[in-house]
């Protein structure tokens, strides 16, 4: 009997060694599979804006004698000793457009009359509008001795390619504006009657477009 036990003892350990051979073998052989892919190209598109129409119109504060009010008015051409130009041509577009105002005088405004394209296929909307004027010497004069304002309305088609800017249609913060609209930039520069005479001031004027989706957009 004794020797029966042995001889059974001895089996089972051969066959625990036998499988435990077995299960690492197997580990080594390579499983066949199969992938799926997902492949592509992104552009991204662009936020433009454009000027590319301007015009400059002139008004004078003329003084009442019956209200003592002043009252804006055409220059009469005997007084047309002001000139005010901007220096966008005809047929050009820029990001950039520069005025210049000589011989000015108190009660004095140059409007300058601007016409904005969106060119960027990502809609836009206006997010901020900065104002400055200095004079000679670098010092704030806004809204002191002059004034620079600006109102921005729709322009739409009246004609075949003739555009008139839509005083009843304003573009504000969250007005979207896509690819190929147009609105206008009616900026009044205005000497009051604190400006000094022969002194050189300088007015600057941001108006910042921001992608539709970002704050105030709608």
């Amino acid at each position: 009997m004794t020797a029966i036990k042995v001889l059974l003892g001895k089996s089972w350990l051969l066959f625990i060694v036998i499988v435990a051979a077995s299960g690492l073998g197997g580990g080594a052989y390579a499983a066949w599979t199969a992938s799926l892919h997902v492949e592509g190209t992104i552009q991204t598109g662009n936020v433009a804006v454009v000027w590319d129409m301007q015009e400059e119109n002139e008004f004078v504060g003329i003084l009442d004698p019956q209200t003592g009010e002043l009252v804006d008015r055409p220059i009469p051409p005997d007084k047309d000793v002001t000139v005010c130009t901007s220096d966008l041509e005809p047929g050009q577009t820029a990001t950039t457009v520069n005025f210049q105002v000589l011989n000015s005088y108190p009660s004095y405004t140059c409007q300058i009359n601007l016409g904005g394209l969106v060119t960027g296929s990502v809609p836009v909307h206006v997010s901020n509008i900065q104002r400055r004027a200095l004079d000679g010497t670098g010092a704030d004069i806004l809204d002191s001795e002059m004034n620079l304002n600006v109102v921005l309305t729709r322009k739409v088609e009246v004609a075949d390619g003739v555009f008139r800017c839509d005083l009843g249609n304003p573009v504000g913060d969250g007005t979207q504006l896509h690819r190929g609209d147009r609105f206008c930039a009616i900026i009044d520069v205005h000497m009051t009657e604190e400006a000094q005479q022969e002194h050189n001031y300088t007015g600057s004027l941001w108006i910042d477009l921001i992608q539709w989706n970002f704050t105030g957009g709608q």
